[in-house]
Order: C-alpha cells, then sequence, then structure tokens
C-alpha cells in the first residue's frame, strides 16, 4: 500500500513516528498526500489547541477519500469526537506503534480497524536509528504521575522503562548510523527505572562509557521524581557527553495551585534542584513549564508564578494556557477563570520570559567554545550547540561538524556566533 504519514507533538510522538515508519517500509511504500491510499495521523492530546488543529485536519482530509488511521494520543483519548468526523477513520494506541502493519493488513479486507493496548511494550525491540545528525532514544513509556490536568497519562498508562543494555544498543546504532547529537525522551525521564532496580544517573552513567565522541540531551523531568535521585543525578551530569540543559517544569509558583495540580511537589523542591545544579554547573541551560489559568489560579497565586520566574530566572520558558482536558481531575474544579483574565496573565508572563531570556543570553556574549553544528536554520544559516545547548546561529559549516565558535551576540531565543579559525 501507498502511505503518507504526518505527526504531532511531542518528541516522544516523533520517536514512535520513526517505529511506524521503519514497520511500514518492511512491506508497504511511504509517499506524499496526494498519492495516498492510507493516511496515518500520529496525533497528540495534551492541548486543546492541538486537538481542534488535528480534528479540523481529520476534516479536511475526509474530504479526500482516503482511508485515515489516527495513531497516538488521540487515539486512547478522544475516540468519540473523531468518529463523529467519520466513522470509517481507524485506531492505533500509543503503545504499540510497531503493530501499524497489522491494521494495514486488516484494512484491506475491513472499512475500519482498532488496535488499542493498555499495556505499554518495549519500543526499543523495534527501534531503528534515523540516520540523522539527531537522532531520538525512547527509554521509557507512560510515568508514575497523576497530575489533575494531563491527559497524557489516560493514553500512555503507567511506567515501563527500557532496559539499560537496549538504550545502550539503540544509541550505539544511532551513533553508527551518523548520529552526533542524541535526545533521550520519555513522558518524565525523571523516574526513569522506578519500576526496574536503577534510575537515570545509572543510565547516563553507562552512556558515558560509550567509547565515541558525542552528546546527549536529557529529555524534561518533573521535580517530584528529580529530587529523589538529586546527588546521584548531578554526579551523573558530570560528563562531557551530556550536555548542561535541564527541562524541570514547575506549572506554578503557589504551593497551593500545585497540590490542585496533584503535582507531589511544593515550590521549595524545585528551588533546591535548581539551586544545586547551578551551584555544580554555573552555566547550566534551565527550562521549564508554567500554565497560565489553571482553575483555581487566583491573581495571588499568579504573582507568586511571576515572582518566581523572576527569581529562579529560566533560560528558557515553555507558557501554556490552561486547557481543560476530557477525563481529568481538574476538569471537576471550580469553573474556568474568565478568558480575558487568562489572557491578561499570559500576556504578562509572556513579558517577563522575553526579559529574563534576553538578559541569561546576553550573558553568552564573547564565550568561546566547542560546539556542535546540528540543524539546519533559516537563510541558510546553520544552528549548533554548545556545552549548555545554547542556540548559536552560524553562517558557515557543516552537519554533524564540532567547530569552535565565538558567540557575538544575543537575542531573546538565540545567540548568533562565528567560527574561530584553527
Amino acid at each position: 500500500m501507498k502511505v503518507y504519514l504526518e505527526t504531532y507533538g511531542c518528541t516522544k510522538n516523533k520517536a514512535d513516528s520513526e517505529i511506524i515508519k521503519h514497520e511500514l517500509l518492511k512491506k508497504h511504500k511511504l509517499v506524499d498526500l496526494e498519492n495516498a491510499e492510507i493516511v496515518i495521523i500520529n496525533s497528540c492530546a495534551v492541548k486543546l489547541t492541538t486537538e481542534n488543529k488535528i480534528l479540523y485536519r481529520l476534516r479536511k482530509l475526509t474530504q479526500l477519500n482516503k482511508r485515515i488511521i489516527v495513531a497516538g494520543c488521540m487515539a486512547n483519548t478522544l475516540q468519540d469526537k473523531i468518529l463523529k468526523i467519520s466513522p470509517q477513520i481507524s485506531f492505533l494506541g500509543p503503545s504499540i506503534p510497531q503493530k501499524i502493519n497489522i491494521i494495514l493488513n486488516e484494512l484491506k479486507n475491513k472499512k475500519r480497524a482498532e488496535m488499542l493496548s493498555s499495556t505499554p511494550e518495549d519500543k526499543l525491540k523495534y527501534f531503528s536509528p534515523s540516520k540523522r545528525i539527531v537522532g531520538i532514544i525512547p527509554i521509557a513509556e507512560g510515568c508514575v504521575n497523576s497530575c489533575s490536568f494531563c491527559i497524557t497519562k489516560k493514553a500512555r498508562k503507567n511506567l515501563v522503562s527500557f532496559k539499560k543494555d537496549a538504550i545502550i544498543h539503540s544509541i550505539k546504532k544511532s551513533i553508527e548510523s551518523g548520529s552526533k547529537e542524541l535526545w533521550l525522551c520519555a513522558e518524565d525521564t525523571g523516574c526513569y527505572g522506578f519500576d526496574q532496580n536503577y534510575n537515570l544517573a545509572d543510565l547516563l552513567k553507562e552512556i558515558d562509557k560509550i567509547n565515541c565522541k558525542f552528546k546527549v540531551r536529557v529529555g524534561m523531568m518533573n521535580p517530584n521524581n528529580t529530587i529523589k535521585i538529586l546527588d546521584e543525578l548531578m554526579d551523573a551530569y558530570n560528563s562531557e557527553k551530556i550536555y548542561k540543559f535541564l527541562h524541570i517544569p514547575v506549572q506554578s509558583g503557589s504551593n497551593r495551585v500545585l497540590k490542585d495540580m496533584l503535582r507531589n511537589y511544593v515550590v521549595e523542591d524545585f528551588k533546591k534542584i535548581i539551586k544545586e545544579f547551578r551551584k555544580k554547573y554555573p552555566q547550566i541551560t534551565i527550562a521549564t513549564d508554567i500554565i497560565a489559568g489553571f482553575p483555581t489560579e487566583t491573581n495571588k497565586d499568579f504573582k507568586k508564578t511571576r515572582k518566581l520566574l523572576k527569581k529562579v530566572k529560566p533560560d528558557i520558558t515553555n507558557l501554556s494556557r490552561y486547557s481543560p482536558r476530557p477525563g481529568t481531575s481538574a476538569k471537576k474544579l471550580y469553573s474556568e477563570i474568565d478568558s480575558k483574565e487568562v489572557k491578561r496573565r499570559t500576556r504578562l508572563l509572556t513579558c517577563d520570559i522575553k526579559k529574563i531570556a534576553f538578559s541569561q543570553n546576553k550573558k553568552w556574549i564573547n564565550w568561546q567554545g566547542e560546539v556542535l553544528i546540528s540543524e539546519k536554520g533559516q537563510k541558510g544559516h546553520l544552528q549548533a550547540r554548545n556545552f549548555a545547548y545554547k542556540p548559536i546561529i552560524l553562517k558557515k559549516g557543516k552537519l554533524g561538524q564540532f567547530k569552535n565558535t565565538r558567540v557575538t551576540e544575543a537575542h531573546e531565543t538565540y545567540l548568533l556566533g562565528e567560527q574561530i579559525p584553527q
């Protein structure tokens, strides 16, 4: 069959799409949308805006009279809405992307098919390196958290950590195929191994033993799990292979709101993690996430969030407006905050975030050191990353090269650099 694949959402979804592609190519052919018989949408359900975008896309696709399969998180959580668009749409659960060919085989004789698994499987059995400079390595499926606003737990289920040996093998395969930068991804890397007899720090120490030059970006980890392994994790970061980059979402500066969110930590935990990491790695890049307009967030709570950001000064802050997700306990809380008020809070936070990010980036002007050129930028430029995962735009170079660079200019979201003659 001729198949077209479209992917939405997080890094984990991108990793799942790589598995889908690998399995598809054993029996079928990937083509563009116009020539496809089957369309696969690997979906994301984390935000209402993303949900609406995908539903709109599905309405348009149904007009093309092609067979449609919805994979990913929406397949497990929003079937009713999807089937209202078309009762002929098929589903493939997010925990079993490797079973795409079974679905396609069934569609030869049926109008629709459905495979939804409640038990996550070890996807690394089906891993195939992408042959790109940046490789994605999933290390777990599901998580141990039960956040009141999050629909992902309903879609991805409880934690299943992939075996260390399998991860190391996948990393080596990626390096052999040309990857120089590897992203370790999971719903929460901080709880990796909690269902086994090891943790994220153990995994990073094993990765450090691989005798090759490459870089690793560790994905998002929640504070409640990170603090349990804080000393071990900071020690594991003491490797040239590990980017000094920490993505640790706080979501709110109010302990009362965090309790309503069922986050299982307090603001003081978040601040302690940042303080200790910065003490050991002063130039580490800190990324966090904030939700504006959670149903129980008062103006006083909101002010606490602004105060926290100004005190901690994260290099990157991902800001989202709260959106109610079906089946989550937050949806049953008090009535939603007026949309105009949420927009006001979002505007103020956006202004704060930009000022903080620019202030943090200005500290890097005149820094000199080695960078990895990892992506193509705009206008023919290239994007490189230094040891702290700072994005540095260069005019010259080749993907995959390590180059000595000087930072010449700072902007809110990136730095400009020039190569230092060897």
